[in-house]
């Protein structure tokens, strides 16, 4: 696909910048040593520019050389310094463009623009003369001192293990308090003993139901009705039981499926309401 006219405008101004500060452009060899710190800290402005509001996602960020481009990979950001300021823009913006436009092609209007900011805040905010003044002061590596460092370390593991002390201070005062506590409390055969004999297990007596009230039915000189049958779906039971020879005036309706025990409280109901002259009130619907 070809490149938009907006966008060659776009990329003619961005080549103006880097030859009228007598810089190459990108493809061209590099007449300007770049310092990687530098660059470092230019990725992270453009990102903070241009995004702003995801913060800078990369922790690793090295350098690279040969045929590599800047680019990012597995989350790692690679800067290749020898291939000059030029290209590191150029390839970063479009990591940016890619990151703000991810349905765009790599070199459409859009894209042009983002280089264009990103080239005018690198002259803008000074990181040409922020690279030369790297550079021109001599690299010494700074020399360890390992004497110093060990005792940095022994000093914190002092601290560290101090108040690990302390705190095992603490705790073996407060365990001999509470052993001190338990041998006044409980005698030396208690404290030692291991198994005590196992404690009596009340078994609940099953309660059945249907006996229960059968046995009172054959008592008192009541009817009990029992049946069940098969609806084509499942087991119905039709039960009833009567008091004075009559059963709950609603039982018609509502006596399918009534457990033993539920009838066994219809029953103290029922006769609760005998006794109160109300047996003619006696419901399924118990409460």
């Amino acid at each position: 696909m070809r490149t938009s006219q907006e966008a060659l405008a776009n990329y003619s101004k961005v080549n103006d910048l880097w030859r009228s500060n007598q810089l190459s452009i990108r493809f061209e060899r590099s007449k300007e040593s770049v310092d990687f710190n530098t660059a470092k800290n230019l990725i992270r402005a453009l990102w903070k520019k241009e995004i702003g509001v995801i913060k800078f996602p990369y922790k690793n960020i090295k350098q690279v050389t040969g045929n590599r481009d800047t680019w990012v990979r597995r989350g790692v950001v690679s800067i290749n310094c020898d291939k000059g300021w030029g290209d590191i823009i150029h390839s970063w913006s479009h990591w940016l463009d890619y990151r703000i436009n991810p349905n765009t092609r790599p070199h459409s209007a859009e894209h042009s623009l983002i280089e264009l900011r990103c080239t005018k805040y690198f002259f803008d905010k000074g990181f040409l003369e922020k690279s030369r003044t790297a550079n021109e002061q001599p690299k010494v590596k700074k020399r360890i001192n390992k004497v110093a460092q060990r005792y940095e370390r022994m000093l914190k593991r002092q601290k560290a293990w101090s108040k690990k002390l302390k705190l095992a201070n603490t705790n073996l005062a407060k365990v001999n308090k509470e052993i001190l506590k338990y041998e006044k409390a409980h005698s030396q055969e208690k404290r030692t003993t291991k198994y005590l004999d196992p404690l009596p297990v009340k078994v609940k007596e099953k309660i059945n139901w249907e006996v229960k009230v059968r046995e009172w039915a054959k008592a008192n000189d009541e009817f009990v009705h029992d049946e069940r049958y098969w609806d084509g779906y499942c087991t119905i039971s039709n039960r009833y039981v009567c008091i004075d020879g009559n059963p709950p005036y609603d039982y018609d309706d509502l006596a399918r499926n009534k457990t033993w025990q539920q009838w066994w409280y219809l029953i103290q109901e029922g006769l609760e309401l005998k006794k109160q002259g109300k047996l003619n009130q006696w419901s399924m619907k118990y409460k």
